[in-house]
């Protein structure tokens, strides 16, 4: 049972309507974050894999990663 099921279970078991809520509110959101870890780690892999068989003498790159520094700046403003 993950995380997130055990949330939910919990929340079947209340009588507390707010804290249903509260706990299927959390069940969901475990839910999502487990779903975008999963996305970003398979992202990850595939980069790995992509930096390993020479992405970055890929004639773009330098540009690529000026994007991302810009990027970065900006965030931070």
């Amino acid at each position: 049972m993950t995380l997130a099921d055990k949330y939910f279970k919990m929340a079947e078991e209340q009588d507390d309507q707010n804290l249903k809520m509260v706990l299927n509110a959390a069940g969901t959101a475990i839910q999502n974050l487990n779903n975008k870890l999963n996305k970003a780690g398979a992202r990850l892999t595939k980069l790995e894999a992509l930096e390993a068989y020479g992405v970055d003498n890929w004639e773009g790159y330098d540009e690529a990663m000026r994007s991302i520094d810009s990027n970065d700046e900006d965030e931070e403003d």
